[in-house]
């Protein structure tokens, strides 16, 4: 039996809709938000009592967290994330004892953590990030055996960890970062075997980091950086037990690191490496055979002598146990076989300051194909500033300062277009300042102490720059077991994570494609889904289309009124409220309008969608 096309009054609907909008890649953001205050978040909860998901990420409530939150006793998901809720988080909300995603980070909720923490059993995520919660945490929360992610970080939470947290042994992400505890590091943590994200980055932290933690060996991201960890640390042991680290951060502790290690004992996998300030002598062995290395930290050690060629030019290649390395690809061209080198572009940061190197700067840096900071500031360097540098076309940032160049500075930097930060003070430097493009845009404290020109003024400092660069994305450690969404009000909190990931935005385009005939069956559209029997539009899917335009009430989206699933998440409708005809669609289960650009306040009229089960407006504007 052949399904039934689909009706008349709905593809003429459908086509109504789509000639609203238009299909463009960019969008262009406007200070716009959405709002739940008439009807509140309390209105809501007491209408919508079948919701198992409930996802309000951005909306701006600014309320404390409603204690009839208990009514919707089959939650399963809860997101209030940047909701602007106060006040602390209600006792009641231990009632709701199916939740497994629950996600008030971004708020200014305080007070202390509560002891009913523990009694959601069923919980894999709980993300608190950035409140201003305090106290101690309870011991409770070592009852949640489930718990899967944890992220504390960007609180006052002080004292000790409880050592309970060990019991968490299906955790594979926690985040303790940015908080006041105190005392050492629980061994407990040794049981968290299955532990791939380990953060506790500012965290206060002191004494000697517990021998334990060679039992988490599916390590891939680890932050130890500015904490009072102390004593003599052996990497090489460490990087044998941790072979799947992608991200290692030990910067601005009390710690001496031993190292020696080759090639066949460590990760070839390392992205980010930052040992900033940790005693070192030599540059370690083990960076030789990073193939895929990101960012490099080296800055205030005890590092000297010259700057090995083979870190500033991967093109060299050199032994890798028996085989050899050298990026280079053989392939037939007109009937010979050539052998072409591939310039490699994945180190995109390289920060060497404050140690003790000399001599001068290789001119095979030029390789670095990728590079977007280089900060060379701060040791005894000397000789002429290559005139090759103007090669790194992808430069953002450049940092020479207190070393001991001379001559003139090389005008082929004047390419550098991308150049937002740029020292050379304190040098030996003469001649004229290259004019022109970003050059225009330094002012004389980049050029301070140099005999050579016409004026002086203090030198600025790396953290100074830095600060200029603040990617609009976070990497957040969560990633390390999945794709989430880049958010920007995630951003990292110190330059080391603002370094640790340059990322770029894939943008999938879709189109909702239609026929213009409207007696065409719609059922078959993109991302329109029938009921077999009756052939009423039932679901309508435009995620991620790239669409524009202004949804208002008398918009043809309305009149598909048997719609049960409704998804435009990632659009932006440039700016339009929810319209309250959103009553007509009575039938609707599951309705997401995230990232979608809607802004004002929520109608009252979505309170009577009492079929509702999943209900996203996070992320508009």
């Amino acid at each position: 039996m052949l399904s039934p096309l689909c009706h008349e009054d709905e593809c003429s609907a459908l086509l109504q809709f789509k000639e609203s909008l238009i299909i463009s890649e960019s969008k262009e953001i406007d200070t716009l938000y959405v709002e739940l205050r008439k009807p509140s978040l309390g209105n809501l909860v007491d209408k919508l009592t079948n919701l198992k998901e409930l996802v309000l990420g951005d909306v701006t409530i600014s309320s404390p967290i409603p204690h009839n939150l208990t009514y919707l006793s089959s939650l399963t998901t809860l997101s209030l994330s940047g909701c602007d809720l106060r006040g602390r988080i209600p006792s009641s909300l231990g009632n709701i004892t199916r939740l497994i995603h629950l996600d008030l980070s971004f708020n200014k909720l305080s007070d202390e953590l509560q002891t009913f923490i523990g009694t959601l059993g069923s919980l894999k995520e709980l993300d608190l990030l950035q409140n201003n919660l305090s106290g101690e945490l309870p011991n409770s929360i070592g009852n949640l055996a489930s718990l899967e992610q944890v992220d504390l970080s960007l609180n006052r939470f002080l004292g000790k960890v409880p050592s309970s947290l060990g019991n968490l042994t299906q955790l594979h992400w926690l985040s303790l970062a940015s908080n006041d505890f105190s005392g050492e590091l629980p061994a407990s943590f040794g049981n968290l075997r299955s532990l791939r994200t380990l953060d506790v980055y500012e965290c206060k932290f002191s004494g000697q980091i517990p021998s334990s933690l060679s039992n988490l060996t599916h390590l891939s991201f680890l932050d130890f950086s500015l904490n009072n960890f102390s004593g003599k640390m052996d990497l090489d042991i460490f990087l044998v037990n941790h072979k799947l680290l992608y991200h290692l951060f030990l910067s601005t502790n009390r710690l001496s690191l031993l190292t020696k290690a080759t090639s066949n004992t460590t990760s070839h996998r390392f992205r980010a490496v930052s040992l900033c300030s940790c005693d070192l002598t030599e540059i370690p062995k083990f960076l030789k055979i990073q193939h895929h290395l990101e960012l490099l930290d080296l800055a205030s050690n005890k590092i000297n002598g010259k700057v090995p060629k083979w870190l500033l030019d991967p093109i060299i290649p050199f032994n890798e146990g028996n085989g050899i390395y050298d990026y280079s690809l053989t392939m037939s061209n007109k009937g010979q076989m050539m052998s072409y080198k591939k310039i490699p572009d994945i180190l995109t940061a390289v920060i060497l300051s404050s140690n003790r190197f000399d001599g001068e700067i290789p001119t095979s840096i030029s390789n670095l194909k990728g590079l977007k900071i280089l900060s060379l500031a701060d040791n005894s360097l000397h000789g002429h500033i290559p005139s090759c540098l103007g090669n790194l076309t992808d430069l953002e940032s450049l940092d020479l300062s207190n070393n001991r160049f001379s001559g003139q500075i090389p005008q082929q930097l004047v390419e550098l277009t991308f150049l937002e930060f740029f020292n050379v003070s304190d040098n030996h430097l003469t001649g004229p300042i290259p004019q022109g493009k970003q050059f225009a845009t330094f002012d004389k404290t980049s050029f301070d102490g140099n005999s050579g020109f016409l004026f002086s003024h203090s030198s600025s400092s790396i953290l100074q720059l830095l600060t200029s660069l603040l990617p609009c994305c976070r990497h957040s450690a969560m990633a390390m077991s999945g794709l989430l969404c880049c958010n920007s009000k995630k951003a990292s909190r110190s330059f080391v994570r603002l370094l640790r990931i340059i990322y770029g935005i894939h943008v999938i385009q879709r189109q909702l494609h239609g026929p213009e005939e409207a007696n065409i069956d719609c059922c078959s559209w993109d991302g329109v889904e029938c009921n077999e029997n009756t052939g009423h539009v039932i679901k309508l899917d435009l995620s991620n289309s790239c669409l524009q335009g202004f949804i208002n009430s008398s918009s043809g989206l309305f009149k598909l009124v048997h719609l049960e699933w409704l998804d435009l998440a990632f659009n932006y409708f440039i700016g339009s409220e929810i319209p309250p005809e959103i009553i007509n669609l009575s039938r609707l289960s599951y309705l997401n309008l995230s990232s979608a650009g809607f802004f004002g306040q929520i109608p009252s009229e979505i309170l009577e969608l009492s079929n509702l089960v999943s209900l996203d407006l996070c992320e508009n504007l």
